[in-house]
């Protein structure tokens, strides 16, 4: 059996998403790229963020989780075990705000009481997705970090899906891939961890899922195929090797019931000075 979360309540759950009356209008900041989104092809001029920017330090360990919309049994198990795991060794966790898998990677994260990141494919302030709003606004209270490169209230049109992706390979030190059908955005994620030169880790599915295709696939073409969070863990050890700071993987306090807490810092800007 896979670990799971345990202990104190944490500060929201999936089951907690309906019903609650929360607003997403909880400040934005809007500054320049340089720095954090430097090298990223299209461009990136400005950023809009809101929450714990400290998340986007370079001496912490992020990690991309990306999967289907149409997230299966099986998808769901993996993320419900592997996450706690990620989170008690300080992984912060990047995906896309998306039903299915994106949504399920950022609410595990949190109730296990771990940073996570959404990058949204649309304005902060925009509206037209309840549990969007909701889980945005959730993830920002827990201590997590929303960025867009779309000001206010910007509506998401089609192409601005493939575009978010760029970036959230771009600011993770390696993808992960759970489920993902021969044409989709996960793919997309994928190519630009490929072109970004970042590590890409797919979990190997059924061959008789249509969610599991692509995913598939990628193992074929190269990717490394991974099992269980412990050699995602040593994955993501091994690339990050030759940094100059060495990486600490901290416990979380709220795996396995262990009582304290830790403060997350929060930062006025972006570290701008950041080396991704």
């Amino acid at each position: 059996m896979g670990l799971h979360c345990i202990g104190s309540t944490p500060p929201w759950s999936p089951s907690t998403l309906e019903g609650e009356n929360v607003s997403p209008k909880v400040g934005e900041t809007a500054r320049s790229a340089k720095g954090v989104f430097d090298g990223v092809k299209p461009k990136v001029t400005t950023i809009y963020s809101r929450g714990n920017e400290e998340l986007l330090s370079k001496d912490v360990i992020r990690l991309a989780i990306v999967g289907s919309r149409r997230m299966s049994d099986y998808g769901r198990r993996v993320i419900e075990e592997w996450v706690p795991m990620l989170v008690q060794r300080g992984v912060v966790t990047v995906s896309g705000l998306m039903s299915g898998v994106d949504q399920r990677i950022h609410e595990e994260t949190v109730v296990c009481g771990g940073g996570t990141i959404g990058i949204a494919g649309w304005g902060l302030d925009w509206s037209g997705d309840n549990n969007i709003v909701k889980l945005q606004t959730k993830i920002v209270q827990a201590n997590g970090l929303i960025l867009s490169e779309y000001k206010s209230d910007t509506v998401p049109q089609l192409w601005m899906y493939p575009a978010r992706n760029r970036l959230v390979a771009w600011i993770s030190d390696a993808v992960l891939v759970i489920e993902a059908g021969e044409k989709s955005g996960s793919i997309i994620t994928a190519n630009w961890a490929k072109k970004y030169n970042k590590k890409l880790l797919v979990v190997p599915g059924s061959v008789f899922s249509t969610v599991s295709k692509g995913a598939n696939l990628l193992i074929k073409e190269g990717a490394v195929m991974v099992r269980n969070p412990g050699e995602v863990l040593s994955v993501i050890s091994t690339t990050l090797s030759s940094r100059a700071t060495p990486v600490i993987f901290p416990t979380s306090s709220r795996i396995l019931g262990i009582s304290g807490t830790t403060e997350a810092k929060r930062s006025g800007e972006i570290p701008l000075d950041s080396e991704r």
